[in-house]
């Protein structure tokens, strides 16, 4: 048996389209009415039928109807924050697209069309094993990926598929553990249901495809071919077999019981799905909203972490206030999504998701709630007593529609509804998180459901979560920020700067007082008025031969990324290749501006896998997109510390100017190049006009000045009248209309010291480079002494580090998950802090390395630092949930 590899998923599937579309559906109830008259009817009653007498599938609609919410008032939460955290990862719901296969049934587009959606809407999707289009192309979307595995009788081929998943980069691996065999399921059998032609499972192999749509009378080929393809006899060894052979995190699906729970968590499994299939299995297993309680309080008890996921019935944000408030830190949805998916492709998944965000952010502010994370308030009531008393005067009779709430897990306050509602039913509630008011007295508010998405990203949270873990946790010993070492600046030096660089103003550019005047107070050129001196230092440090017409001040480096990014973003075709782990301002500009970011993959020998930029080129244009530019990092990369050598400089060149794209070259750390000897960067070895140089003096002259640069020396044509003007021109154009200009005081102190230094900021660092060489050398020596043995052999398996030469920045990676929660820990039980690595990567990765960064410690920091850390990873590594097992390594 082998897998499917390359017939795709294409285009034109079998799903039926409707007749013309009258007024869009506003409410899930019309999007499954829309849906319903779209589809075939084996097709609609494959999607929306269950197992038996479809008892557990009508259950779990009546016992979440049955949950109450106790609103708390008075809270002053304002407008709350609905983002989630799934496996330590900020998502912008607590929501995640359950697997489901055969997306294509439903629309031709299938799986891309819903993984766009996602993407869009900022949640993580569930890639299928019965997928109808492989994980490759659905990783192309540039979605949070996790994969769903379906224990398939031949080892070598699930190991392939693990193999796939892990290279697509899905983030963990998600284990269907609740189909030893699929349940009859009478609409199936009524219909004799197959596959139509179109629709096949990507994954597998030609031959086993083919099975799902061979039609029997009576009978179901889909559950004829899964049976023959998965294997019914898988135990918790075949679980801790497939731990030993993958770095991604496990989560199982399926489990109801509180006791499998506990085993679940004891062998290391990171999260657990309550879920009884969506109804499609075990007719007569308990509604999952009713098997979470139990659950939860297990994995309490285990005190390993796990988490507890809701899967089956949801159908509003309220439903997924209400898993929360029983104890899930997140809901999967299913079908909803298909019905969307049916009514109007991307567009009608998107729309699901939009009404579950509006929904969700309004039973939020209803019970007020300023973020997802409080709903555990209302499950406990707040205050214990209160919700006992509210449980036991306000707790109605059970109406006996499907099975019940456990009496021995009662949910406190959340109590049984007399009115179930049908999952048909549209809502009454109103569907925005705020209407206009007519009380004058009410301040205007606006929701994030009204502004820009990328407000909702995690990526844009980033830096300000580890900012809070710092200010909360003071005392605690960082190897968290890469700023420089504040050693090195004093606030007396600005104040000579600013008068050398008035000399310089009035003794060689002959300007009077009141010139100097001007040019320091007003606001001034938007490019700048230190370009001369930025370039007389780039030949200095760096041998560029630069026309001073070509720079364009700006306010740091960050700004002089967002020019060019927007220069180079002209509609949605256009993407950017990045070499990652990657700098997170990379990511998060790029998000502002809509502008999609593919990853390149980064080496610790080389810098990056030449070989894997000319791959991404190359499928980008294949799927109609245009890779305009690579960001990198040649020297001592933030976060990796890696840097790329001469010979792959060169070859890098090449390949630009061979694939037609532009190299964005920042250059943060060349001058703390340690011993080595220093490389030429990118743009000194330029002679096609491929590389756009940027910098900053936040390292190297004063980071409180925020000074950067950008060197865009490539000529661009005006289609209309033929001149041409350095791209320097055009950044300057969107400068005026963004900063205005860069501040001249800011300037004239970066300028004072260019001067005071002839122009050799290499020379003027001389003392810093010696400081960050000197710890970066204990560090590394410190890593040594307390993870590897006298031979040379790590303590134990799985602890592993890079070496870098220079820069600020050392990657270790360990055996255990690293994440936000992790890093909390850390703060508060060992006090030292650290950068989690899955904060610099698109999809998976990083999540069992750890950045520290040099430049901020002190020698004895150093060592009581190295110290703390080793005690939060010997206590990681004897922890049974966490133990370091025999991987494969790729």
């Amino acid at each position: 048996m082998t897998t499917g590899n390359g017939d795709g998923c294409g285009v034109g599937g079998p799903a039926r389209v409707g007749g013309e579309r009258t007024d869009p559906p506003r409410t899930l109830a019309e999007i499954e009415q829309s849906a319903a008259a779209r589809l075939p009817a084996d097709i609609h009653d494959f999607v929306a039928g269950g197992s038996g007498d479809e008892r557990t599938l009508t259950a779990n609609r009546t016992a979440l109807d049955r949950v109450t919410l106790y609103p708390r008032m008075l809270t002053g939460a304002g407008t709350p924050d609905p983002a989630g955290k799934f496996l330590g990862v900020r998502s912008a719901l607590p929501v995640a697209v359950a697997p489901m296969a055969y997306q294509r049934l439903v629309h031709p587009h299938g799986e891309l069309a819903l993984v766009s959606a996602a993407r869009s809407a900022g949640v993580p999707y569930t890639v299928s094993t019965l997928s109808s289009c492989p994980v490759e192309e659905i990783a192309r979307v540039g979605a949070d990926l996790w994969f769903q595995l379906y224990w398939l009788r031949d080892r070598g081929v699930l190991l392939e598929l693990v193999r796939r998943a892990e290279d697509a980069g899905c983030r963990a691996l998600m284990v269907t553990v609740d189909v030893p065999v699929m349940a009859r399921r009478p609409r199936d059998l009524q219909h004799s249901f197959a596959l139509p032609a179109g629709v096949t499972a990507a994954h597998l192999s030609p031959q086993e495809r083919g099975q799902a749509s061979v039609r029997r009378p009576h009978a179901s080929a889909v559950a004829a071919h899964t049976g023959a393809v998965v294997d019914g006899s898988i135990g918790w060894r075949e679980i801790a077999w497939l731990r030993a052979r993958t770095a991604l995190p496990l989560v199982l699906k399926g489990v109801l019981h509180p006791d499998d729970a506990r085993t679940a968590a004891a062998e290391g499994v990171r999260a657990v799905v309550v879920s009884n299939h969506g109804g499609r299995q075990l007719d007569g297993a308990p509604a999952s909203i009713d098997a979470l309680p139990p659950v939860v309080d297990a994995l309490a008890d285990e005190g390993s972490g796990c988490e507890a996921w809701l899967d089956s019935g949801i159908r509003t944000g309220t439903d997924v206030l209400r898993a929360l408030a029983s104890g899930a830190s997140g809901v999967l949805v299913g079908r909803p999504l298909l019905w969307g998916l049916a009514a109007d492709g991307e567009a009608g998944a998107a729309l699901v998701l939009d009404l579950l965000r509006a929904e969700f952010v309004e039973a939020l502010t209803l019970t007020g709630c300023p973020d997802a994370a409080a709903a555990g308030r209302l499950r406990t009531g707040g205050n214990g007593e209160e919700g006992d008393a509210m449980q036991s005067s306000a707790a109605p009779k059970d109406s006996g529609a499907g099975p019940g709430p456990d009496p021995d897990h009662p949910r406190t306050p959340l109590e049984p509804s007399t009115e179930p509602r049908t999952p048909s039913e549209p809502s009454t509630e109103p569907r925005t998180p705020s209407e206009p008011s007519t009380d004058p007295h009410t301040p205007f508010e606006l929701s994030t459901d009204t502004l820009h998405p990328s407000l909702t990203d995690p990526v844009l949270s980033s830096m300000n979560l580890l900012n809070e873990v710092a200010h909360r946790f003071p005392d605690a010993i960082s190897f968290a920020p890469g700023r420089p070492c504040e050693d090195f600046f004093a606030a007396e030096d600005i104040h000579r700067h600013l008068r050398t660089f008035c000399r310089y103003l009035t003794e060689e550019r002959g300007l009077t007082t009141a010139q100097v005047d001007r040019t320091l107070c007003q606001y001034g050129p938007t490019n700048g008025i230190i370009q001369e001196l930025v370039a007389r230092n780039l030949a200095a440090d760096e041998g560029m031969d630069v026309d001073p017409a070509t720079v364009v001040m700006t306010v740091g480096f960050q700004e002089a990324l967002f020019l060019v990014l927007r220069a180079l973003r002209t509609d949605e075709r256009d993407v950017l290749l990045a070499v990652e782990p990657a700098y997170v301002g990379l990511t998060g500009a790029a998000r502002l501006l809509d502008l999609p970011v593919r990853p390149v993959a980064g080496t610790a020998a080389t810098g990056v896998d030449l070989d894997d930029l000319v791959a991404q080129v190359r499928r980008a244009r294949a799927a109609g997109l245009r890779p305009r530019a690579c960001y990198l990092v040649p020297d001592f990369a933030n976060p990796s510390g890696a840097g790329i050598g001469l010979d792959d400089r060169h070859r890098l060149l090449a390949l630009a100017d061979e694939h037609d794209i532009l190299l964005l070259e920042d250059n943060p750390y060349g001058l703390f190049h340690g011993h080595r000897e220093r490389l030429p960067t990118l743009k000194a070895l330029d002679r096609a006009r491929r590389v756009i140089y940027l910098g900053s003096f936040a390292k190297t002259v004063l980071p409180g000045a925020r000074v950067g640069y950008a060197v865009a020396d490539q000529p661009v044509r005006d289609s209309a009248t033929g001149r041409t003007a350095p791209l320097a021109a055009h950044l300057s154009k969107i400068k005026s209309m963004l900063t205005v200009n860069t501040s001249p005081i800011a300037q004239a102190v970066v300028g004072g010291k260019l001067i005071e230094h002839g122009y050799d900021l290499a020379d003027a660092n001389a003392r810093a480079r010696e400081r960050y060489a000197r710890n970066l050398d204990q560090v590394l020596d410190g890593l040594a002494r307390r993870f590897r043995s006298r031979a040379g052999a790590p303590h134990t398996v799985g602890i592993e580090w890079n070496t870098p030469t220079g820069g600020f920045f050392v990657v270790l990676t360990v055996p255990f998950t690293v994440d936000d929660d992790l890093l909390e820990h850390s703060a508060r039980r060992y006090g030292v802090l650290w950068t989690p690595m899955c904060h610099f990567y698109s999809g998976a990765g990083g999540d069992r390395q750890l950045r520290l960064s040099v430049s901020l410690v002190t020698e004895d920091e150093i060592e009581e630092g190295l110290d703390r850390l080793a005690a939060l990873v010997a206590e990681r590594c004897s922890r049974p949930g966490d133990r370091p097992a025999a991987r494969s390594t790729r």
